[in-house]
């Protein structure tokens, strides 16, 4: 499971699989490049479901919070709030 001081690099990364295996599994920059596919994905799947139930209610506090203060401004960016079944890489958050 990620530390709550992790969440904000993780939104930063969820269109990039192997950054994202990186900081779910603690390792430097450069380590995901290294994974074959089936392990990055496993890692990303086993990664999202163990956070989702911390991190989509983070990211969506974080999104409301947003919309608050610049109103209309995470429609634009197209960042909404995840969905608990989405995937990361479509900026939602990790199940």
């Amino acid at each position: 499971m990620l530390p709550v001081r992790e969440y904000e690099s993780f939104a930063r990364v969820l269109e990039n699989e192997p950054r994202m295996a990186e900081i779910l599994c603690g390792r430097p920059e450069g380590w995901g490049d290294t994974l074959r596919p089936d392990s990055l994905g496993e890692i990303i799947t086993q990664g999202e479901r163990l956070n989702a139930d911390f991190f989509v209610p983070w990211f969506r506090r974080r999104a409301e919070r947003m919309e608050r203060l610049v109103p209309g401004s995470v429609g634009q960016s197209g960042q909404g709030s995840p969905s608990p079944s989405s995937s990361p890489k479509s900026a939602s958050g990790p199940a």
